[in-house]
């Protein structure tokens, strides 16, 4: 009998090499990466703070041209918006509002995909936010919507 686990990453949407070898061993492992108790095997950002919904790291893959990039995750599991309470929307736009004064960011995104990985081009299942400044000597980033080819 073949045991069913749930797999919390989406191989097929990782960006390089590196990333295809950690998310090998997170779906060996079995486990959710974002999920507090096992973030640091697989997260080597520290956590910057932790709310009653949300925690906020910086990202681990960068992406290119991006001056800051930090991710909001959702300390409950969650893959779509309906899986949200009502409250936990607000406080992600707080701390959001938090880190651009912050970090004085000046202009730039607050991304997120949701619901199925194969659809949105999104690596990891667990739901979560990208808050993106883009560094203008560099150029613009590209955020990813959709299957990757």
């Amino acid at each position: 009998m073949t045991e069913n686990k749930k797999v919390f990453v989406d191989i097929n949407n990782v960006r390089n090499e590196e990333m295809r070898q950690m998310w090998q061993k997170i779906i060996d492992d079995g486990v959710d990466p974002f999920d507090l108790q096992y973030l640091s095997q697989y997260h080597p950002k520290p956590i910057l703070k932790v709310g009653k919904h949300w925690f906020v790291t910086e990202n681990n893959f960068i992406y290119p041209n991006a001056k800051h990039q930090f991710l909001f995750i959702t300390i409950k599991y969650a893959e779509t918006l309906a899986d949200l309470e009502p409250e936990a929307s607000a406080e992600l736009l707080s701390l959001a509002d938090e880190y651009c004064t912050e970090y004085n960011i000046q202009g730039g995104a607050l991304c997120m995909r949701f619901g199925r990985t194969s659809v949105t081009g999104a690596s990891v299942k667990h739901l979560h936010a990208q808050l993106i400044e883009s560094d203008i000597e560099q150029g613009t980033v590209v955020f990813p919507i959709g299957k990757r080819k």
